[in-house]
């Protein structure tokens, strides 16, 4: 068997029965831990969840603590081996119900076991499987469940090298991206945010446009960095693009790093054509500001904005909001931007990311003769 070709149903009830039936036995718990392990082995992230509701609906029938530690050390192993995204989004919202009731059993070796496959899947996968496990339907009814569980998580932050690279089959590349609750940005922020963001007028306008911009950050750590793409989205770039030639020097780092998280905080597909709003003058500073501070934060910025945005679960470079960078480094080097203090640095950066690039096609763009000609 193969993702392409998954068992079918009734070989899935015969394996797991068969596995589950001798997991408390010492042993042979051993043997039905690897048969086990080749059944998920052989099914695609979109297939993984039908064996892990047949195993945990199973589970509440056996009550040895041996069976239920035997099944979190598989699961720890195999995120380990291929990786959490290899359970899919299904397979992973059965795999947080089973987790609570795990982390509920009284041995302490099977909630230390929980307690551990929880910290490693949030190191791989960080915002979406929090976002899982905390709304899964058993959080509701597991206070103390929760809170520990959101103790373990804050411990242990995402870290992308925790996720095993070049693992997985070939036909499993085209997975979908987890599909997790992205919230509106605008609903809990003031309705004239955007206003205030570009008041000008009076002494202390500055510190209008300050508070607006602390409003929207608040609003975003309030979103859990997941937001929608709207219409009111795009009007917050571009007023923020404004700001990064503001008047007060202050806010305008502030601008950049308002940008990146609100654009990172956007699906990838989204975060891509929202950054096509601010990828010129976001260069542009990054190139040619007078103030190294001010070039780091756009320069900053601006790998965050290329960046796989950490809601999505993936990792590594964003790139289709890659190759939008492109015609805007081109189109400012061509307007003067040539000469600029952070051109050395900037260049380099892209330098080493050439190599992603393999999609872009010159040709294909509306300034294709100045480009082919930079």
């Amino acid at each position: 068997f193969s993702p392409s070709t998954p068992p079918t149903s009734d070989l899935l009830d015969l394996t797991v029965t068969i596995a589950t039936a001798k997991l408390a036995d010492k042993k042979l718990s051993p043997s039905c831990v690897a048969l086990l392990s080749s059944l998920l082995s052989s099914l695609g992230s979109k297939h993984t969840h039908s064996a892990l509701e047949r195993v945990f609906a199973a589970m509440p029938k056996i009550p040895s603590p041996i069976a239920h530690e035997a099944l979190l050390g598989l699961l720890s192993s195999y995120t380990s081996d291929v990786g959490a995204k290899k359970f899919g989004q299904a397979g992973l919202k059965v795999l947080c119900e089973y987790l609570f009731s795990a982390a509920s059993h009284s041995n302490p070796k099977v909630k230390a076991a929980s307690s551990s496959l929880v910290a490693l899947l949030h190191k791989q996968m960080g915002t979406p499987f929090k976002l899982l496990l905390l709304s899964s339907p058993s959080a509701k009814s597991s206070a103390a469940v929760k809170s520990t569980f959101e103790e373990i998580i804050a411990k242990n932050p995402h870290d992308a090298s925790a996720a095993p690279s070049g693992g997985g089959d070939d036909e499993d590349e085209d997975e979908e991206p987890l599909d997790v609750p992205r919230a509106d940005l605008f609903a809990s922020l003031p309705k004239d945010v955007l206003a205030n963001l570009a008041m000008l007028e009076g002494k202390n306008a500055w510190k209008t446009r300050l508070a607006a911009m602390e409003a929207i950050t608040a609003s975003l750590k309030s979103a859990s960095h997941l937001i929608t793409s709207s219409a009111n989205v795009h009007e917050l770039l571009r007023g923020l693009k404004e700001r990064l030639n503001d008047s007060q020097s202050n806010l305008k780092p502030k601008a950049a790093n308002l940008i990146a998280a609100t654009i990172s905080s956007l699906s990838a597909q989204d975060a891509a054509k929202c950054f096509k709003l601010v990828s010129t003058p976001l260069m542009s500073v990054s190139l040619t500001d007078n103030k190294k501070p001010m070039r780091d934060a756009a320069f900053t910025a601006l790998q965050k904005c290329v960046t796989m945005p950490e809601g999505t679960g993936q990792t590594g470079t964003n790139k289709s909001a890659l190759e939008n960078c492109v015609p805007a480094l081109l189109l400012c080097l061509k307007n003067g931007d040539a000469k600029g203090a952070g051109v050395p640095e900037v260049l380099t950066y892209f330098a080493t990311k050439a190599s992603e690039l393999n999609k872009f096609d010159p040709a294909a763009t509306t300034t294709k003769e100045a480009m082919r000609e930079q």
